[in-house]
């Protein structure tokens, strides 16, 4: 019991100095894993230390879909607003997609905040179909 948690504890270490302004780098990773691959008892570390990549990958990422392009102080504006709220930086990735009718989907984590006609016009329709079952 006492070996997990101390494995724990050493790769979170590890997923702390893997961060460079808040974000995880990729090239601090890449040392972290060569300098670890060097020791064959290390692999329970190298797991956790994977686990805790994984999760802050899809803690830190922002995925925000729109119908068209976004400007910058769109952008900047949805970024800084989620960034405030959590108290974190975010990795920002920008996806159009043509279902949407003039509106936006943003995802963090397990997350959706969408507003576009399109979700619109779908909650009227769940409405309207509960509303004549009744």
């Amino acid at each position: 019991m006492r070996r997990r948690s101390n494995i724990r504890r050493f790769a979170a270490k590890l997923l702390a100095i893997s961060m460079s302004d808040g974000l995880l780098d990729e090239k601090k990773i890449s040392a972290i894993l060569k300098i670890l691959a060097k020791d064959t008892g290390i692999l329970p570390v190298l797991r956790e230390y994977y686990r805790l990549i994984k999760h802050a990958i899809i803690k830190e990422k922002l995925l925000i879909y729109s119908d068209e392009e976004i400007s910058d102080p769109q952008r900047n504006a949805i970024v800084s607003c989620f960034e405030k709220k959590l108290g974190r930086k975010l990795r920002v990735q920008l996806e159009k997609d043509r279902t949407l009718i003039a509106g936006i989907r943003i995802q963090l984590n397990d997350r959706i905040y969408e507003h576009s006609i399109r979700s619109t016009l779908e909650s009227l329709t769940r409405s309207s179909q509960s509303a004549q079952r009744v």
